[in-house]
């Protein structure tokens, strides 16, 4: 297989829109600490934006300023490229419309789409269904 640079887009934008719970269950407490949940909520119309370019290395540019311990966006990014073995990085550039804590699932959202995406798939290419979901779940779970 060839440089994945040679065969993936150079830079693509993909939105992360917003969501309003209509219905937050909690169902238990699960071993890790993190509660289990059962939601239902709508998708609203206004999104953030997220820019994937590949690079060397991880490097998240925010339009506000946020700690990146605290970005959901960086988090994620760290842990797929530490599943990646450093072989893949990514500069994501991240656009902020949804207004950070007003409860409308951005921080949250903006990491699902990068775990969904097609950068996301890229760099996971050849790894377990397991390591990927673990990654998924703790994301999810510090995502609210």
């Amino acid at each position: 297989m060839g440089d994945l640079r040679d065969i993936v887009d150079k830079k693509f934008t993909l939105p992360a829109p917003g969501k309003l719970n209509l219905c937050l269950n909690i169902l238990g407490r699960r071993p890790d600490g993190y509660h289990e949940l059962q939601t239902a909520f709508q998708i609203i119309s206004i999104a953030d934006s997220i820019s994937f370019e590949l690079a060397d290395s991880i490097e998240v540019i925010c339009d506000i300023d946020i700690e990146p311990h605290q970005n959901l966006v960086y988090r994620a990014a760290k842990s797929l490229f530490e599943l990646s073995a450093g072989n893949i990085g990514a500069k994501l550039s991240l656009k902020k419309n949804l207004p950070v804590g007003a409860g409308l699932g951005g921080g949250s959202s903006d990491a699902a789409l990068l775990m969904a995406s097609d950068g996301a798939t890229i760099v996971l290419v050849g790894r377990t269904e397991a390591k990927i979901e673990a990654v998924k779940a703790e994301i999810e779970s510090d995502g609210g």
